[in-house]
């Protein structure tokens, strides 16, 4: 080792002996650990920036109240933003997420957005939809939903990804505004 000059090298001293079992030589081994060593060097940084920008993102969607999604076709497997739990009234990553659970969401009247997101797993598109939900305590809540599918090269959809976005406030506000408007014009 001759960190001064930023060398590391693994050594190994091996007796090679003759039939009688005498030590006629010693077989020295010396591995540069240099290269190993940046390498992991590298990787521990990447980890860590990796982490930094996953934790950015969960704070980013916490403040802004925007959860993510996405839905694999193969496996058809769901994944759930935490935010995306909180939007819907559930502790994060409380329970595993199904079609029918997402749909289960959906205010009854809703038929809008849930045909469109079913259509949209079976063939590749785009839509946004605000639409009420009501969450796991009872809760009714406005969403904004942005989805978009992926299709393969056959044109089978691969995946659906996107966002959510409460906007609660937003939608009671704009009412009271139009409410106002109304009173004014009357």
């Amino acid at each position: 080792i001759n960190p001064e000059r930023g060398k590391y090298f693994e050594t190994y001293l091996i007796p090679i002996q003759n039939e009688k079992g005498e030590v006629t030589s010693l077989l020295w081994i010396a591995h540069d650990l240099q290269k190993e060593w940046s390498l992991q060097e590298e990787q521990r940084k990447a980890q860590l920036q990796l982490q930094q920008e996953h934790r950015r993102l969960k704070e980013a969607q916490e403040i802004g109240h925007v959860g993510s999604f996405e839905w694999d076709a193969v496996t058809n497997a769901i994944y759930w933003s935490d935010e995306m739990f909180r939007i819907h009234g559930l502790e994060p990553q409380s329970e595993e997420i199904t079609q029918e659970r997402v749909l289960s969401f959906f205010a009854p009247d809703e038929t809008e957005g849930r045909e469109k997101l079913i259509n949209l797993r079976n063939r590749p598109g785009t839509f946004d939809l605000t639409h009420r939900i009501l969450r796991a305590d009872g809760q009714e809540r406005f969403i904004w939903r942005q989805i978009q599918s992926f299709a393969g090269e056959d044109g089978t959809v691969t995946h659906l990804t996107g966002t959510v976005k409460d906007v609660t406030e937003q939608v009671i506000a704009q009412r009271k505004v139009e409410e106002s408007a109304a009173l004014l014009r009357a």
